[in-house]
């Protein structure tokens, strides 16, 4: 009985660490990587070098914050409550006088309120500091006084529940819902608090003027709340779970659950656009960068992230991202607000920026061995099952890190955006634009029709080369006629090259035979005139075993990625989930392939300099881009790697400024779902534009992303003139107007 006891505990312990693992995993976006993304010109507000925590904005666009949250000691600052002007954003935020006010002061959340032509602002204040455990955390009234600019000291709440306040809201007179983020009172039980972060420990509390209660408990570190304009709905941000939640205020001690939304983020205070009640939030979008700032490393940068979620009725619906910085900018965003055409960003201990909103888009994540006691038959076994465990572990990495389960991609475009007439018509076996190049003059060539596995639920779709034209965006996409080529065609990669006035185009084509089928690359003569491909040469090679993307070097001479090595679906799916490093470049040289780069993770997109010095490989299976240096005869040696967290597909490169132009798949186990079962699934879409330097990627920007109602699975991206086309191997053409270009 002794035994099954103790087996019933050790396994409750596993399942406990087990349990822990998994949300440690999800709560620290270990693989998440921060792409650069504004709404617009962006400047630092002066005055503002402690952090702007929380913001409220009254109605004439005055804003009043907190800052010095985290105030360095030796940095000889203080916090403060400050106030910055919207309509005069080149003056600097300038520290208000409180009237009357003798304590310490430590501000955090804060809150208006306006009754009878008077404003009061409510402060969260942190007297002995932020994490210290006394249980002397209390809510500041003041009296805003508009002709002298200052804040009149009126009264201070204290509570028994009142055990470590984040954020407030008012919504009557003396009356305010708050959060405590801990429950714990004492400094050591605080640091068990915070490594149980997986319990849901943290409640909210209503304040009636006199006592406090405990409305809502059992939350996941309850942090900015805030109320709808009609102060019908209550809308918290459990950090810990990175859920929105909102509730119906019945009355003041009832709150109905209307809904819930996981933000993929640690978001921490929500903003309520008074006119259209959409929620603005400042988030840290990589979490252990955040948690090592605030427990271990106070100087060190965190990324920063602004989210807007649509809300009615207190139903959320779209969100889109806003707002993102690696840290480089911005550090550690905490707080988003808008006001008419702009947009203040504030931050735990940094600086506050404020955006014009000109891209602005509307809302639509054992046993120990002791190996020295054994014999060697017993230690054998024991490096074998070490070899096993310590294999194990990388796989279940890999396939995390892969699989993005947690992940959320949040709605973006760079301008309005429509799909281009013509592409996607399904009913007659018409769709995708998987790959996608444009000419100097405008006409965009791309490939249709692509079906990836040879899945037979793709039978029925017929292979296009297509056309469409950047300077008459409102006229459809044209299917070129071929000639001298009669059979099926399954396109895939395409490359363009130039020469003495003639456009060929090369492409990948997949004969339909799913066992031993062909690879060729196929060389067609443009004529613009007729709307026609001439077949010129088909390019066949041993070499050739599973053809993804091409581009062309010189005439007839060309690096072109293969992303298997097993041919039959089923032993690709298998290969696909193995994570191992078989994928190649191959370079023809027009009479014959060789291997030029091996030991690439599902080789994917292909694209070169515009001096063609470097050579551009999209790593699918690892979510990195390689950058290798050409020589003279072909081969290629690497240069640099870079993760980019999500899976790339086609790299295109602007011809004038040599950046690359990324499509790719946010969410990885979505776009298998897509290739592997077509019919009724979707997948999101993410664009980025990389910035280059001698092949070393510097920069990179969030161009359009989408969730899969809008664009199913981006392949391609190609920008010209301000203006973007968006690829899908089985969906749309996008065709967007670049404002923020």
């Amino acid at each position: 009985m002794g035994f099954f006891i103790r087996l019933f505990f050790c396994g409750i312990i596993v399942s406990g660490l087990g349990l822990w693992f998994m949300r440690a995993l999800e709560f620290s976006d270990l693989y998440n990587v921060v792409h650069k993304n504004v709404p617009g010109p962006c400047k630092f507000v002066q005055g503002i070098d402690l952090g702007a925590e929380d913001i409220s904005v009254l109605p004439n666009g005055l804003a009043i914050m907190s800052t010095g949250l985290m105030v360095p000691t030796e940095s000889g600052g203080k916090p403060a409550l400050k106030s910055f002007d919207f309509s005069k954003p080149e003056q600097p935020a300038r520290d208000l006088t409180l009237s009357g006010f003798k304590g310490d002061l430590m501000p955090h959340g804060l809150s208006l309120y306006s009754t009878n032509g008077k404003t009061f602002v409510y402060v969260v204040n942190h007297p002995a500091g932020l994490l210290n455990g006394t249980g002397e955390d209390e809510v500041l009234k003041f009296l805003w006084q508009t002709d002298k600019q200052t804040l009149m000291f009126q009264k201070s709440f204290k509570d028994p529940e009142f055990r470590s306040l984040n954020d407030l809201v008012v919504v009557g007179d003396d009356k305010f819902y708050v959060t405590n983020w801990f429950t714990m009172k004492s400094p050591i039980m605080r640091q068990l608090e915070a490594i149980l972060f997986v319990l849901p420990l943290q409640n909210v509390v209503y304040f009636d003027g006199k006592a406090g209660t405990v409305v809502l408990s059992g939350k996941y570190g309850a942090n900015g709340i805030n109320a709808s304009p009609d102060k019908k709905y209550l809308y918290l941000m459990e950090v810990n779970k990175k859920r929105l939640t909102s509730y119906r205020i019945e009355s003041p001690l009832n709150l109905v659950p209307v809904d819930e939304k996981n933000l993929g983020s640690l978001c921490d205070n929500l903003d309520v656009d008074p006119e259209s009640g959409d929620i603005w939030t400042g988030c840290h979008p990589v979490g252990f960068r955040i948690m090592g700032k605030m427990m271990f490393n106070p100087k060190a940068s965190a990324p920063s992230q602004v989210i807007r979620v649509g809300v009615k009725n207190g139903k959320f619906g779209g969100s889109t991202e806003v707002f993102a910085d690696d840290g480089s900018v911005l550090s550690a965003s905490t707080v988003a607000v808008p006001y008419k055409d702009a947009l203040f960003i504030g931050t735990l201990d940094h600086k506050a920026l404020h955006c014009k909103l000109t891209g602005l888009n509307p809302v639509l994540k054992l046993k120990n061995f002791a190996l020295a006691s054994f014999t060697d038959l017993v230690m054998l076994k024991a490096f074998g099952v070490g070899l096993l465990c310590t294999l194990g572990i990388w796989y279940f990495n890999e396939l995390i890190k892969f699989l993005d389960i947690n992940k959320v991609v949040y709605s973006q475009q760079p301008g309005p955006c429509r799909a281009v007439e013509g592409v996607y018509v399904p009913e007659q076996g018409y769709q995708g634009s998987e790959d996608v190049e444009v000419l100097p003059n405008g006409i965009a060539i791309f490939s249709s029709g692509l079906n990836y596995m040879r899945n037979p639920a793709l039978k029925h779709v017929q292979g296009r080369m297509m056309m469409f034209d950047l300077s008459n965006p409102d006229e459809p996409a044209k299917a070129l006629r071929l000639t001298g080529f009669t059979r099926k065609i399954n396109p895939h990669g395409i490359s363009l090259f130039t020469v003495d006035g003639a456009v060929y185009v090369y492409f990948i084509h997949h004969a339909m035979d799913e066992v031993d089928s062909d690879e060729s690359v196929e060389k067609f003569r443009l004529d613009l005139e007729t709307s026609t491909l001439v077949h010129l040469r088909t390019f066949k090679d041993p070499s050739f075993t599973s053809l993804n993307d091409l581009v062309v070097a010189q005439e007839d001479q060309f690096y072109a990625t293969n992303d298997y090595v097993l041919r039959h679906r089923f032993l690709r799916t298998l290969e696909y989930f193995s994570f191992l490093p078989i994928g190649n470049v191959v370079y023809y040289d027009g009479h014959k392939g060789r291997k030029v780069a091996e030991s690439l993770r599902r080789a994917n997109g292909i694209n070169m300099s515009p001096d063609k010095k470097y050579v551009y490989v999209a790593e699918a299976g690892a979510k990195r881009i390689t950058t290798f240096r050409r020589s003279a005869n072909g081969d290629l040696s690497k240069v640099s790697s870079t993760f980019m967290g999500t899976l790339v597909d086609n790299i295109n490169v602007d011809p004038e400024t040599g950046n690359l132009w990324v499509a790719s798949h946010p969410i990885g186990y979505k776009i298998y779902l897509k290739v592997a079962f077509p019919v009724g699934s979707v997948a999101p879409s993410l664009v980025l534009r990389v910035n280059v330097s001698e092949g070393v990627i510097t920069e990179t920007t969030q161009i359009y992303s989408d969730d899969g109602r809008n664009l199913i699975g981006s392949g391609s991206a190609v920008f010209q003139n301000g203006k973007v086309l968006i690829g899908t191997p089985t969906h749309i053409l996008m065709y967007c107007e670049c404002l923020t270009c």
